[in-house]
């Protein structure tokens, strides 16, 4: 009788398995799951080098994301604010998605995040409001808050889970603030200096550069082989200056969308010493791609007139260098 009960549950056993495609024995439930909550901990810490690590394509990852970071961490206002949305982050791992096969060294699992919600705290903010107001209301309203869930997919490598995430995708729609927060013009920008000017165009013809000191400013330009690609500093001794200055350009830019002179994408900010205008389209016959950026006393230029891929990757190389948003 015994004999029979042991041979009857083996061929259950085997019964069983043969159904379910050795799934008895193919997940790594426990592992994944581990993987996935030290990704989790890692997105809302925040920290590149760390979820580099956690990646399969881990160099590519830190450089991407890594500038993608920088690029919209250029201040000291900007990082606060990253900082507070970051300690308030917290995550949630939904553990009914979870798949994993060691056969096919794949696995996915759900992870919802919350986040204060950034959009509805800066609607509520009256016109006038500052970085350091926005600040406050961040601190003042953790418990508003939005969810973003993420289907995180992992493959086997050397006996480790690793994240994989094609062109980052899942990465960057978490951190999707890190862009948004930049738009709303607190401390996006920061004044670069004429030492960082010149290591940004230093790969460049240097017989296309020249600079000047006309007692009151300084500037410095670099122009492309084809002089299709302008590249200015302008350094004022009085931010007011630099101010009036961009206001003269911004005002005509203005004046040429409001009178269907200008055909393209574009978006204008402008608040006493601090500005951005960036465009990608055609005004009054000729093409326009890339940004004049106004920070306190400092006024960046970074324009090609042409529509040619090799001309605008030159401007986005620049702005990138220098940690500027991109048209």
């Amino acid at each position: 009788m015994k004999k029979t009960k042991i041979v009857a549950a083996i061929l259950s056993v085997s019964m069983l398995t043969s159904i379910s495609g050795c799934s008895l024995f193919d997940s790594d439930n426990k592992k994944v799951l581990a993987a996935a909550d030290e990704y989790a901990e890692a997105v809302i810490e925040g920290d590149v080098k760390d979820l580099a690590d956690l990646h399969a394509d881990d160099d590519e990852f830190e450089e991407a994301v890594g500038a993608y970071i920088d690029r919209y961490s250029s201040s000291e206002s900007s990082e606060e604010i990253h900082e507070i949305i970051h300690d308030n982050m917290t995550y949630e791992i939904d553990k009914k998605t979870l798949k994993s096969s060691k056969k096919s060294g794949k696995a996915s699992v759900n992870i919802i995040f919350t986040l204060i919600d950034y959009s509805v705290i800066y609607e509520d903010l009256d016109d006038d409001a500052d970085a350091d107001d926005f600040i406050d209301a961040l601190e003042d309203n953790t418990d508003e808050t939005m969810t973003i869930r993420a289907t995180v997919e992992f493959k086997l490598s050397h006996d480790e889970w690793k994240v994989v995430d094609e062109d980052f995708e899942t990465i960057l729609d978490i951190y999707e603030f890190y862009s948004e927060i930049s738009e709303y013009g607190f401390g996006s920008l920061r004044p670069i200096t004429l030492d960082e000017f010149e290591n940004a165009i230093s790969n460049r013809n240097s017989s296309n550069y020249m600079s000047y000191d006309a007692g009151d400013e300084y500037e410095a330009m670099y122009f492309g082989d084809d002089y299709n690609v302008m590249i200015y500093y302008m350094a004022y001794d009085d931010a007011d200056d630099a101010s009036d200055f961009f206001e003269d350009t911004y005002d005509e830019l203005e004046d040429s969308i409001a009178d269907d002179e200008f055909d393209g994408t574009y978006d204008l900010e402008f608040d006493g010493n601090y500005g951005y205008m960036i465009f990608d389209g055609e005004m009054d016959g000729s093409y326009l791609y890339g940004g004049i950026y106004l920070t306190d006393n400092v006024i960046i230029y970074a324009i090609a007139t042409s529509n040619s891929a090799s001309d605008k990757e030159e401007v986005d190389e620049f702005l990138t260098a220098i940690g500027y948003p991109l048209p």
